[in-house]
């Protein structure tokens, strides 16, 4: 009892089945465990199996409910853009319509606009020729009127001096009519002196003639006294001696006389030169007068006339102001009008272009099962501030037709030959080269991103649409946009408006409307996609 009381529970299992015999049983109890060890893992593998069929039909019927409702979603957007299209066509037909008509009411309105401008050009030419004819004749009075002051001008000192000169003239005549007239008194006065000493003369000649008789009748010898004697001497050595001084007197004041005369003669012959130049002076000035009143009656005249054609040239130009700026905006309308119908125009171009393409990528889908579509429609973007962006920075890829490989690219091409279509671009996603993503372009900071970070597409699309795009970067600044692109290595960068740089250097600006309009559609098939 010790012995089988100190035996551990195994030890006693094994006693009780060998007791009980049914360690006998044990290999066939070891195989039916292995056997039912067996089953139990089928049951769970076919359990697995089920569980895995169940949900394989559930996502298989939720992918065809998804395929279904794609379908339907794609009959109804197809019929929306038919719908669209017709909308848009029949839009555009009817502002074209309306343009038409507006530019054909505009159209004799600027006819007569023109016919206006042309007459007023007319007018305004022959007033300026006018105009232009009075400023001429204006200003030949007014060269006569400066070249006849400045002959005054000229004149005036030569009239002044000459008044100066004739004034110094005059108190000189007047001077030497004083001398004269004190000359001609002490004349006179020696005149009476002279006729009273000839008296004395004559009285002495008497008594000498008396005493040569007496003389003569005495023997022919004058006798005197001898008191007579010495005062004949005397009175005649005193008579000798005036006689001879006044005879010298006589010749100076006639000498003197003489020159005075002669001396007044000359002045007064200058004195009526110059009278007379003065008198020239004065009907010169007079004419010179009479010629700047008339002048000035001229201008007077003149002026008035200027002043009319002022005014009338001013009214000429605002009324061709007015002309003008009516014409410029019926200009305006007639651009905007011709913007609008080459934008309607160009729309429509687009719409029908868009449309063949789309006509074309399907009739590929269904003859080639390699086909993808077109690079838009595979395609969508993560914002939709980036639709222009992406359209500006994939170019033609943005219509490029995915396809598998080259072989279908290239039946592609051979069926649009045979069927004359439009050429299309092809990229075979399995072996077009790309260049692989910088990746560092991923940490520049800022508003930089890549391009091909902003698009979703599917995982079999990638070297498409990364042959499309490239490393080229998108970013919201323009300053922005020059730093990355034109400092450092150079990269091609677009901004979100359009703007796209490259790494030469060159900037392109704008976009067309044709190109707005097809981003616009492009990302609204995007999203419908979506």
């Amino acid at each position: 009892m010790e012995s089988i009381a100190s035996k551990n529970p195994k030890e006693l299992t094994a006693l009780l089945e060998k007791i009980s015999s049914s360690d006998e049983l044990r290999r066939e109890y070891d195989e039916l465990e292995e056997q039912n060890s067996v089953a139990a893992q089928e049951t769970a593998l076919i359990y697995q199996e089920k569980r895995t069929i169940v949900m394989e039909r559930k996502q298989k019927k939720a992918q065809k409910e998804e395929a279904e409702r794609h379908v339907e979603l794609q009959r109804r957007l197809k019929m929306l853009k038919t719908e669209h299209a017709l909308w848009q066509l029949y839009t555009i037909e009817r502002d074209r319509e309306r343009i038409e008509a507006e530019l054909a009411e505009i159209r004799p309105s600027l006819q007569q606009v023109q016919r206006d401008k042309e007459s007023s050009g007319n007018d305004l030419s022959a007033k300026r020729k006018e105009n232009s004819e009075f400023l001429r004749q204006l200003k030949l009075c007014e060269m006569n009127l400066g070249k006849r002051k400045a002959e005054l001008d000229n004149k005036e000192p030569q009239f002044l001096k000459l008044k100066e000169q004739i004034s110094r003239l005059t108190l000189k005549i007047k001077s030497h009519e004083k001398d004269i007239e004190e000359e001609e008194e002490d004349k006179r006065k020696h005149v009476a002196e002279m006729e009273r000493l000839r008296s004395d003369l004559a009285d002495i000649k008497t008594q000498v003639d008396a005493l040569s008789v007496q003389c003569n009748d005495e023997s022919g010898k004058l006798r005197f006294a001898e008191g007579q004697l010495q005062e004949y001497r005397r009175v005649k050595e005193v008579v000798g001696t005036k006689t001879a001084k006044l005879r010298d007197e006589k010749e100076v004041i006639d000498r003197q006389l003489n020159a005075a005369v002669e001396a007044k003669g000359n002045l007064e012959e200058n004195m009526q030169q110059l009278v007379s130049r003065r008198d020239g002076l004065l009907s010169q000035e007079c004419e010179l007068r009479a010629g700047l009143e008339k002048v000035r009656q001229s201008i007077t005249k003149h002026d008035g006339e200027l002043a009319s054609l002022r005014d009338e040239r001013n009214r000429i130009a605002k009324e061709r102001q007015s002309t003008g700026s009516r014409y410029q905006r019926l200009r305006q309308k007639i651009d905007d009008a011709d913007a609008q119908l080459r934008e309607l125009k160009a729309d429509k171009h687009e719409s029908e272009r868009d449309i063949r393409l789309k006509e074309t990528v399907r009739s590929l889908k269904k003859l080639f099962p390699g086909v993808h579509g077109r690079m838009h429609e595979l395609c969508s973007l993560s914002q939709k501030k980036y639709e222009l962006a992406v359209t500006v920075a994939m170019g033609i890829f943005m219509d490029a037709v995915v396809v598998e490989d080259e072989n279908t690219g290239n039946e592609c091409i051979k069926y649009l030959r045979e069927q004359r279509l439009p050429p299309q671009t092809f990229i075979p996603s399995q072996s077009v080269r790309v260049t692989p993503i910088i990746e560092k372009l991923r940490a520049l900071g800022g508003s930089a991103r890549l391009v091909f970070d902003i698009i979703r597409f599917d995982r079999y699309l990638e070297k498409a649409v990364l042959y499309a795009a490239g490393n080229a970067l998108v970013c919201d600044d323009i300053d922005e946009a020059k730093t990355l692109s034109w400092s450092g290595e150079g990269y091609k960068v677009v901004t979100v408006d359009g703007i796209l740089l490259s790494k030469s250097g060159l900037m392109t600006g704008g976009t067309s409307g044709g190109m707005e309009a097809r981003s616009h559609t492009d990302g609204t098939a995007i999203r419908q996609k979506i």
